[in-house]
């Protein structure tokens, strides 16, 4: 089991600490920093003299390296003036702290080292002001998709060391798979020479830090030539499983589990099916909105609305909250669209949903609105048959391992879907 207890003095800081969510401050367990600066030191190819510490917090991290090597020199980097004074008292003759807002002034390099547990915050949270700002400064090669602090810190550390260098990092479990971090692996995987990946058996250590997110760990070395990259498992006391792979036989970082799986023969699922990501999200006042409308107009329109929960272990289908869609658009209740034409349309389709334990698919002809968590999947030629056969794939033991244990992620996420491999089965007929 992973330990998340933490060093007493990062206790007593993130115990005294303020407005944690809006700064995305969570501080690393001690068998975590452990294994981190372990790792680092492991993937150096000659002595460390000097560590960087990015988004340092109250230190938690170079103190790992200190107890492994207490000759190295530990320099933090952090926008927290607390975490920084908290440092500096801290490392007190063997290194400091320095304020500074990396994602607008990130040349700090070159660097030998680099260990971090960056900020964790989405665009969403930081706000599009300090969004649009990070984008319109031009550092920032991988910024494509969703902005996020963690992918751009691990950008810093890639660009910023010196050739050979080094750096750890824990990291949400997304970077490893989901579309918006593609860029971040196609660079690690050009500007590095040795990637580790490392799954830990408990992947959240920051809950009882009041936040759920699910991490790995992810240490490389910058250079030339071919990238050679392990997969690892780690119980909290040893690798307990580790496997080398090719990363061009990859377009994400997998698992062991997926790794070890049979390699699929068919065809691309993507090549029959459409797989719809797009469901829609609102905002928290659309009750008091209904409860306004005209109920004459408000019952213009109105279809059933489907959420994960309305999906069974069966597949069976229960539409619980009926909407009128327009409507709430109009008044700005909706955040974040679906396509509606496509889905109040009678065209057959899987509803997949997806629990900790299984993967819930359901078959429809009607008209209904997807949540954000829900996926819809058409066949390309509305083929009945095919669609029930790739239901009761899907709704597989081997489907599960494929998606859910393969790259994990809160949700089931279009991107594995759409990797799968399935038989022709319109060649049945």
């Amino acid at each position: 089991m992973v330990s998340k207890e933490l060093e007493q003095t990062d206790e007593d800081f993130i115990r005294n600490a303020t407005q944690q969510p809006e700064k995305g401050q969570y501080l690393t367990p001690i068998v975590v920093a452990n294994r981190l600066a372990q790792d680092l030191l492991e993937l150096s190819l000659s002595s460390i003299k000097e560590i960087y510490d990015l988004g340092c917090g109250p230190g938690g991290l170079s103190s790992a390296v200190l107890r492994l090597h207490s000759d190295i020199q530990v320099r933090g980097y952090d926008n927290d003036s607390a975490a920084i004074i908290e440092y500096n008292q801290r490392f007190s003759g063997v290194g400091n702290a320095i304020f500074r807002d990396l994602l607008i002034d990130p040349s700090i390099g070159p660097m030998p080292a680099v260990i971090s547990n960056p900020p964790y915050l989405t665009g969403r949270r930081m706000g599009k002001e300090r969004t649009s700002e990070i984008r319109n400064g031009g550092y920032f090669q991988t910024a494509t998709g969703k902005l996020n602090t963690f992918s751009l810190f691990v950008e810093i550390a890639i660009r910023q060391l010196s050739e050979n260098g080094v750096a750890a990092f824990i990291i949400p479990i997304g970077i490893t798979n989901l579309k918006d971090h593609k860029a971040i692996r196609k660079l690690l995987i050009k500007e590095c020479e040795e990637i580790r990946l490392t799954w830990m058996t408990e992947s959240n250590c920051f809950k009882e830090q009041n936040v759920s997110v699910d991490t790995c760990l992810l240490s490389f070395r910058k250079g030339k030539g071919t990238t050679k990259m392990e997969v690892r498992e780690w119980n909290g006391s040893e690798i307990i499983m580790a496997r080398n792979i090719n990363t061009s036989d990859f377009d994400f970082f997998p698992t062991i589990e997926y790794i070890d799986l049979p390699q699929q023969t068919g065809v691309p699922l993507s090549s029959k099916f459409n797989v719809v990501a797009m469901g829609f999200n609102w905002e928290k006042n659309w009750q008091e909105i209904v409860s306004d409308a005209p109920s004459v107009e408000y019952g213009k329109g109105v279809l059933p609305v489907i959420r994960g929960k309305d999906v069974s272990k069966q597949g069976e289908l229960e539409f619980n909250l009926e909407l009128n869609y327009n409507y709430l658009k109009e008044k700005g209740a909706i955040a974040r669209p679906c396509n509606y034409s496509l889905h109040c349309s009678i065209r057959p389709r899987l509803i997949v949903a997806d629990i900790t334990s299984g993967i819930k698919v359901g078959y429809t002809t009607s008209p209904c609105l997807p949540m954000n968590s829900v996926k819809v999947i058409f066949h390309q030629e509305d083929d009945t048959i095919s669609l029930n056969k790739l239901r009761e794939y899907l709704m597989s033991e081997d489907a599960y391992n494929r998606l859910k244990e393969g790259a994990p992620n809160l949700h089931l996420t279009k991107e594995n879907l759409e990797r799968l491999r399935i038989p022709d089965w319109s060649a049945d007929k």
